[in-house]
């Protein structure tokens, strides 16, 4: 059962429990849903014959539908946004609030191949897309926001309709930092190796500053430490720089003509 928000009055809402299940957005009276047609696997339950839709639940209408391929995989964008990614490497955005379909892009099939998780996300300059792949040997994260990234990562500009990336760059077993990620000027990718060399224990920490519009790397650094990870990290735009700090020492990289990289104690 749904109650009215204004005064508490019981709607009869047909399907309610199923519809929330599926639930991407509710507002006013509209409840936008991923709707079950059989047997497929996406969010940790298996679904199949998927549809996207969204549904007036006073009138019972539904105001628009888009069927979804079998083996599109799918990415919230913010609160209104769906990135579907096909099989075919074909990279789409639905507008969750009207319901329009628009073209992003096109990513080779040999990029998606072997990946065991695709993430989407985006900031003021692009919509990003990066394949994580099975990795050998240990593999430490950060104390920051992250995801992980082994194998490529894709940028295409906001304004994208269809085409190729605007970039590509090739990961090899690093964390992609996301604080601060909307205003920041670059991307962080960052991760840690424990090292052992005879009774001498420590952490080594690699960094690597990507320009957002180019995707060349601006930055990078492989530094030791006695600690374990990064645990914070600063943006300061007035005086245009980035600080990561762990509990021994600070990487600050200026942000300029040309960009460089200070470690301090």
């Amino acid at each position: 059962m749904a109650l009215r928000a204004r005064d508490g009055h019981p709607l009869e809402v047909a399907g309610l429990a199923r519809k929330l299940e599926g639930v991407l957005r509710l507002e006013g009276t509209t409840i936008t849903w991923i709707r079950n047609g059989g047997s497929f696997n996406v969010f940790g339950l298996k679904w199949s014959h998927l549809s996207v839709q969204q549904d007036d639940v006073v009138s019972g209408k539904t105001l628009w539908q888009h069927k979804l391929v079998a083996g599109t995989r799918l990415g919230m964008i913010g609160e209104d946004q769906l990135v579907l990614l096909a099989g075919t490497g074909r990279l789409d955005r639905l507008d969750l609030r009207t319901g329009k379909l628009a073209a992003v892009g096109q990513i080779a099939t040999g990029d998606l191949k072997g990946a065991t998780s695709i993430y989407a996300f985006h900031d003021s300059e692009n919509l990003y897309v990066a394949v994580n792949r099975p990795i050998k040997g240990s593999y430490y994260s950060v104390n920051l926001h992250s995801i992980r990234v082994n194998g490529p990562l894709l940028a295409f500009s906001r304004a994208a309709a269809g085409g190729p990336p605007r970039w590509r760059k090739q990961v090899a077993g690093l964390n992609l930092v996301l604080d601060k990620l909307e205003h920041a000027p670059l991307l962080l990718l960052a991760s840690r190796q424990y090292l052992r060399e005879g009774n001498l224990r420590y952490y080594l920490l690699k960094l690597q500053a990507l320009d957002k519009r180019t995707g060349q790397v601006r930055a990078s650094l492989e530094t030791p430490s006695n600690y374990w990870s990064f645990n914070g990290l600063r943006l300061n735009l007035a005086e245009k720089y980035l600080e990561l700090g762990s509990y021994n020492q600070r990487i600050r990289l200026n942000v300029g003509g040309q960009q460089r990289a200070s470690v301090k104690p």
